[in-house]
């Protein structure tokens, strides 16, 4: 079974708040001369652990895009044929993990072809019921 949106959105805030306090750990040790070093790294195994299982869960095929989107100083940006797709939010990577390469501006529902919603980083469907944020 895949994780959900709200658990995946969830995820990716506990290793960002986790992934920071392990970097606040490592100065406060650095500063006070303690050997810290074993409890940085148990802490940067469980980070790891958390990103390989969600990884797992998910069925991601590309195992370094979590890493990418928690760590790199960079705009979150995905490139598809030339096209960007916004991953800014947790919610967006979430919809582009499972939806693929569906692009903001998509017009037609991938089930039944007809026009769909945008709404709230999710698109729906009316006349079928689909929506990227039920996947």
């Amino acid at each position: 079974m895949q994780m959900t949106k709200a658990d995946f959105v969830k995820r990716m805030a506990l290793l960002q708040n986790f992934s920071s306090q392990q970097q606040t750990l490592g100065l406060v040790f650095e500063k006070v001369l303690i050997d810290g070093w074993a409890i940085v790294t148990f802490g940067n195994s469980l980070v790891e652990e958390l990103i390989n299982s969600t990884i797992r869960e998910m069925d991601i095929e590309d195992k370094d895009i979590l890493s990418w989107w928690l760590y790199e100083d960079v705009e979150k940006v995905i490139y598809i044929d030339e096209k960007p797709i916004e991953v800014q939010s947790a919610e967006q990577l979430y919809d582009y993990l499972v939806n693929g390469n569906i692009a903001a501006d998509q017009t037609k529902c991938p089930d039944c072809g007809i026009e769909i919603e945008h709404s709230s980083g999710c698109i729906s469907c009316h006349v079928c019921g689909y929506s990227s944020c039920n996947n």
